[in-house]
C-alpha cells in the first residue's frame, strides 16, 4: 500500500476549510506523517546520545581544544537524548 504525501500547508488549509468533512481527511493525512516524524525524532535522540557519550569520553586536551570545561562536558553528557 502506498503512502499519501500532502503538500506543504495542505493540512493547515484543510483544517481551516468550512466543510466539516475536510478536517477529518486533513487529520488522516496528518497522521500519515506520524511514523516518519517518530523515526526522525528517535534518530535525533540517538545522535544526541552518541554525541554526548563521545563528549564524555574526551580527554582534557581534546576538551580544551574544543573550549569545553570538564564541568560543562559532564553536565551535557548526563542529559538524556530527548533533552536539547
Amino acid at each position: 500500500m502506498g503512502t499519501i504525501k500532502a503538500q506543504r500547508g495542505t493540512v493547515r488549509r484543510l483544517l481551516a476549510a468550512p466543510s466539516p468533512v475536510a478536517p477529518v481527511r486533513g487529520i488522516g493525512r496528518a497522521l500519515n506523517h506520524v511514523p516518519g516524524m517518530l523515526v526522525r525524532t528517535l534518530r535525533q535522540w540517538r545522535r544526541r546520545a552518541r554525541g554526548r557519550a563521545e563528549l564524555a569520553g574526551l580527554d582534557a586536551r581534546a576538551r580544551a581544544d574544543l573550549g569545553v570545561r570538564w564541568e560543562d562536558a559532564r553536565a551535557e553528557s548526563r542529559k538524556p537524548g530527548w533533552r536539547a
